[in-house]
């Protein structure tokens, strides 16, 4: 099992349980690589922010590392960086998709863009700062 480290927290590449990478991801050497607090091991995020009312919010997972994680929903109480504070304290709240799962890669870009063809009849203007 794999904690979802807090972004403050330090890990250096050695202490990581030294995994065999599958083929269709990076190697071991490049996992190692990435590790650190902008490429966590094992990512998530939620596909809407703030949660909409209607729809559901599906969170997305990725793990370089092989084996299983465990989903769980928390409350967060506390979320202190402060070393000498109180650091990070969750309260569990009950829900239908707790569980293990097999980690897999899957492949996530941050600032992805939409491309919309431009028309005639559309018009575009750009302004700088």
């Amino acid at each position: 099992m794999h904690r979802v480290r807090r972004f403050n927290e330090t890990q250096d590449v050695r202490d990581v349980r030294r995994t065999t990478i599958s083929s269709d991801g990076p190697t071991t050497a490049q996992v190692y690589k990435l590790m650190n607090k902008n490429h966590p091991p094992l990512l998530g995020y939620a596909d809407q922010c703030p949660p909409d009312q209607v729809r559901a919010v599906e969170v997305k997972v990725s793990s370089y590392l092989e084996g299983e994680y465990t989903a769980r929903l928390v409350r967060t109480i506390c979320a202190d960086p402060n070393p000498e504070g109180m650091g990070l304290l969750e309260e569990a709240i009950d829900c239908s998709f707790a569980g293990s799962y097999a980690a897999r890669v899957q492949p996530f870009t941050p600032g992805s863009c939409v491309k919309v063809p431009l028309t005639e009849d559309i018009s575009c203007r750009t302004h700088l700062r």
